[in-house]
């Protein structure tokens, strides 16, 4: 009953938003990625279009720290992770902060992730096991990740492609 329990909860979380929430942020440097600019981006699942546009803020001499101020207020850091397939921090204006990942197809376009917890969630719940890293249902409806900052952002980092599924694509704009 227990484990049927946490499945659906897990399953009603992916459906609903997907994204791992933090209790505190994982990343302390980002990562320079090719978001700068204005994009279209387009939901996969309700076709909803908007215009986001996101402006580069580097500070530091020998070791830069890039963070990316979206037009909501969020503020987007990422960790290359495998080519062009990074994680993605964002603190969004009210505080709250969340990874997803995001995989950057051409300097033109970029197509943003989740976890894939209904096919694959056998193989995120023993990554968690394995990084100490508990997941649980959110009031906001994303998966929290509650463990050691540093056990997170290893359990973060050995997700690869067949861990996520697309959400979001986006298109630059001239």
């Amino acid at each position: 009953m227990r484990a049927a329990l946490r499945f659906l909860l897990l399953f009603a979380a992916l459906c609903l938003a997907g994204c791992y929430e933090l209790l505190e942020p994982v990343l302390e440097r980002g990562e320079k990625a090719p978001i700068a600019g204005r994009f279209q981006c387009v939901d996969d699942f309700t076709g909803e279009k908007r215009t986001d546009s996101f402006d580069e803020k580097a500070s530091g001499f020998f070791f830069r720290d890039y963070r990316y101020a979206a037009s909501d207020g969020a503020e987007l850091m990422f960790l290359r992770l495998d080519g062009d397939f990074y994680l993605v921090q964002t603190k969004d204006k009210d505080g709250s902060i969340t990874a997803s990942f995001a995989e950057f197809l051409s300097d033109k376009t970029i197509a943003l992730f989740v976890a894939k917890l209904v096919t694959r969630g056998e193989a995120i719940e023993a990554l968690a096991r394995k990084y100490k890293v508990n997941i649980s249902y959110a009031p906001s409806a994303n998966l929290r990740l509650v463990g050691a900052r540093g056990d997170i952002l290893d359990f973060l980092r050995a997700h690869d492609r067949s861990m996520v599924t697309l959400t979001t694509h986006c298109a630059r704009l001239p």
